[in-house]
Parts: structure tokens; C-alpha cells; sequence
């Protein structure tokens, strides 16, 4: 049986991370969790070569997303990152990595079906 693909799940909210992880879960992932973008950053050094994904809300406490998603770069400069806010973002450019946007709330077929198109693009090299 392979080994299900690791997906970290990061947001400050623990009801959005209790909801993404059941949901990842049932569609087969292996689910990783953090509650900000400081610990978002310490499970990644620790398991970067594992993770396919990291989900990383862009609004959070102590470390924004976008600066998580920098800090994880330097680490693994091919590393997937799918940001989800809950607020209007029209402007992409400044989240570097990005493989794509998810509005929250998401319902659970769109959060997959993000997860899906995300692990299937071919990364772009940063910088």
C-alpha cells in the first residue's frame, strides 16, 4: 500500500483546522497541523522532505503566511504552498510559491478539489 501524501494543514482557527484535517483525512492525505505561521515553520524544518503540500492561511498571529511561506522557500525552494483567507485578495503577487488561492469558508469538494489541482501543477521556480 503507498504511503498517503503528507499535507500540512496551517490556520489559526481550530475549527477550520479540525474541519480541513477530517475532511483531508477521508480523501486519503496524511494531515500535518499547525496553529500559526511560527509553528507552521517548525513542523516544516522538521518534515519538509515529507510534505507535498502546505495549506497556509494568509492572516495569523505571531507570522503572517506569506512570511511562513518565504521561511519555508529558503528550506525547500520547490515546496507547495496553497493559501486560503478568508478575505478578498485580488493580489497574488507578493505570496511567492503560490499553487492557487481558496476563499474561506470552503466547502469540503472545494477544499479537495484545491488540494487535487495544486498537487498536479507543475511547481514554478521561485524568484
Amino acid at each position: 500500500m503507498p504511503t498517503p501524501t503528507t499535507i500540512l494543514l496551517v490556520d489559526d482557527e481550530q475549527m477550520i483546522r479540525d474541519l480541513g484535517c477530517a475532511v483531508l483525512t477521508r480523501a486519503g492525505y496524511r494531515i500535518l497541523t499547525a496553529d500559526d505561521g511560527q509553528h507552521a515553520v517548525e513542523v516544516f524544518e522538521r518534515e519538509w522532505h515529507n510534505i507535498a503540500l502546505v495549506i497556509l492561511d494568509v492572516t495569523m498571529p505571531r507570522m503572517s503566511g506569506s512570511d511562513a511561506s518565504r521561511h519555508m522557500i529558503r528550506i525547500d525552494p520547490n515546496v507547495r504552498v496553497l493559501f486560503s483567507t478568508g478575505f478578498a485578495a485580488d493580489d497574488l503577487s507578493e505570496l511567492d510559491g503560490s499553487q492557487g488561492l481558496l476563499s474561506k469558508p470552503y466547502r469540503p469538494q472545494e477544499l479537495v478539489a484545491a488540494v487535487r489541482a495544486a498537487l498536479t501543477i507543475t511547481p514554478q521556480p521561485v524568484g
